[in-house]
């Protein structure tokens, strides 16, 4: 069978068709999209939101375990009480830290607005008590201002020791389970932390972090409504978007980058803190413009506000102010305008009188694996699986059409794999018109840090290219069948569960060479089928049983539809696609 013609609908999309060699990495410069709307925002950071959970492990959100929260060792200092901190974000992970509240609860008894502070990549974490970071002493400074403030390890840092912080794992990212995601869920369980404490308002919660802390400080505030009040610091940039695991995770940023995670904050109040030595340094000019259009088109121009300093890298005491300031005027029970806050100094404990552990016996826990075996056991969303596969808009793939002699096709076939011409010959004696869609050939530095958190896995491309050939399909013939050779198969089968997911395109008939894949093996996945997230979104569970064929399963594969342990002719293909 020899290709006859191009329709024109189809030539027109193949001119020019986009390069995919480039490689997007955390320095790549982005720019923020044009929005038009209030509405058309609102859609978009609404998929934002989900797109974070997604690649963090947490769409669904995992079961909310009793935290049984230790707080003991208290000490009294010029006004502030601090006291350690543990409590279990899930059974057997350990989320250690420091409660500073106001001392005198006689005088001030509350309930207080409270404060989340995420530290930054600083050698001494939480404990950080230099010009640059000082994390007690701004603590102690909140909570003689009366707000009560928890400041919190990452994972691997201090007290945290279950896991270390340079921790990543490839099967892992099939779970979505990474540093960061474990990370926002400490944060989110930090806020309930908070908000379970009888001297905290549970409607006044506020974040604020810088560097790393900056990163968590608006992904957090992107996905957890509680809070009110956000400070990033010295992180919202267009051209660097971290350069640490606990800020990169499979699949965040091939649509979105930090700019809009933080404009996600929109109507709440958020100060953005920038420095004229970092990345920061075009806050003013490019970084803060873009944010503050979107609070305009949300009616809150005045909640958002930007300060910059002469300054390196840096939550210093500038910065500092400038967010005692910002929470003064917004978490008041009565927001208004606020006078300068100065710091003052404070005597800081030794590390030893913080550190969780210090002459207390160290449980023992989960380590990475147990906490990835953890997340392997998490409830699934299905209709996640196009969050996993997250298709490509705008571009046309590759495509051969090979039609049949009838004058009227009765139908097209979108094919993926090998362009088999005896599957092509029988698809066309039944009518239908074949288009073949040239797989993906992946030339790519794939070997680059973060690589995937930027750019799509060379399997998310030629899901999303059956995906868009089937789209063109059915826009001239009004419904189309898919149909997988070879590896192809695997592609069309989650091209059709992406299709379910979306009811974006009607898909007939589905028929597929499972290639005896094993779905119980994640390195099968990882070798044949590398999309993040994808077991995460249930792997083939969104298949129907009803419209779809998967033959050559070798009794490994395993999932919903009609299976066949060996592989199908090319004329039973084509007669099962002709019901």
């Amino acid at each position: 069978m020899s290709f006859q013609f191009f329709l024109p609908w189809l030539a027109a999309l193949l001119i020019s068709p986009p390069t995919r060699t480039t490689v997007v990495t955390t320095d790549s410069p982005r720019e923020f999209p044009h929005i038009a709307s209030k509405a058309e925002w609102e859609s978009r950071a609404a998929q934002i939101r989900r797109t974070i959970l997604f690649r963090a492990g947490l769409l669904p959100m995992p079961e909310r375990t009793p935290l049984n929260a230790h707080i003991f060792g208290r000490m009294e200092r010029n006004g502030v009480a601090m006291e350690k901190v543990y409590f279990e974000s899930v059974p057997g992970f350990f989320v250690t830290g420091n409660l500073y509240r106001p001392a005198n609860q006689a005088t001030t008894p509350g309930p207080h607005p409270a404060i989340l502070a995420p530290h930054g990549h600083h050698a001494y974490g939480r404990l950080a008590s230099d010009e640059i970071f000082n994390e007690p002493l701004r603590a102690a400074n909140l909570a003689r201002q009366g707000y009560v403030t928890f400041t919190y390890d990452m994972v691997g840092y201090n007290d945290s020791f279950q896991v270390p912080h340079d921790y990543s794992s490839p099967a892992g990212s099939l779970w979505s389970f990474s540093v960061l995601g474990l990370q926002l869920w400490n944060s989110i369980r930090a806020l309930d932390f908070l908000a379970s404490l009888p001297d905290v308002d549970a409607n006044r919660l506020a974040v604020s972090g810088a560097s790393g802390g900056g990163t968590q400080t608006f992904l957090l505030t992107a996905v957890d409504d509680r809070i009110k009040v956000a400070v990033p610091a010295n992180m919202i940039s267009a051209y660097m978007q971290g350069g640490d695991n606990c800020e990169n995770a499979a699949g965040l940023r091939q649509d979105y980058f930090n700019v809009e995670f933080a404009a996600a904050a929109a109507p709440r109040p958020m100060l953005m803190v920038s420095a004229t030595g970092d990345w920061t340094r075009d806050n003013q000019r490019v970084e803060y413009p873009a944010i503050r259009e979107i609070y305009k088109l949300m009616g809150a121009e005045d909640r958002v506000q930007h300060v910059q300093f002469q300054a390196p890298h840096n939550f210093s005491r500038p910065g500092r102010e400038a967010s005692y300031e910002f929470f003064a005027k917004w978490l008041r029970e009565t927001p208004g305008a606020a006078s300068p806050v100065k710091e003052t100094g404070a005597h800081i404990e030794t590390p030893a009188n913080l550190l969780v552990w210090t002459g207390r016996e160290r449980p023992a826990g989960l380590d990475a694996a147990g906490l990835l075996d953890y997340w392997r056991k998490l409830p699934v969303d299905p209709a996640a699986i196009a969050l996993a596969v997250a298709p490509e808009t705008g571009v046309a793939p590759n495509m051969r059409v090979h039609s049949p002699s009838l004058a009227k096709p009765t139908g097209a076939v979108v094919l993926a794999g090998v362009e088999d011409s005896a599957l092509i010959a029988e698809l066309n004696r039944i009518g239908r018109v074949v288009i073949f869609v040239e797989p993906f050939e992946e030339t790519r530095d794939v070997k680059s840090r973060y690589f995937s958190t930027y750019n799509r896995t060379a399997d998310q491309l030629r899901v999303s290219d059956v995906l868009a050939a089937a789209a063109i399909a059915e826009k001239q013939y009004g419904a189309v069948d898919l149909v997988g050779a070879g590896p192809g198969g695997l592609w069309v089968l989650v091209a059709r569960e992406v299709a379910g997911a979306t009811n974006a395109i009607r898909i007939r008939h589905t028929a597929a060479d499972a290639g005896r894949f094993p779905t119980a093996d994640e390195s099968a996945y990882l070798e044949r089928l590398n999309i993040p997230g994808i077991l995460r979104a249930g792997g083939f569970a969104s298949l129907p049983n009803e419209g779809v064929l998967i033959h050559n399963t070798g009794g490994v594969f395993k999932s919903p539809g009609e299976l066949h342990e060996n592989a199908l002719t090319p004329a039973e293909i084509a007669r099962w696609v002709a019901r």
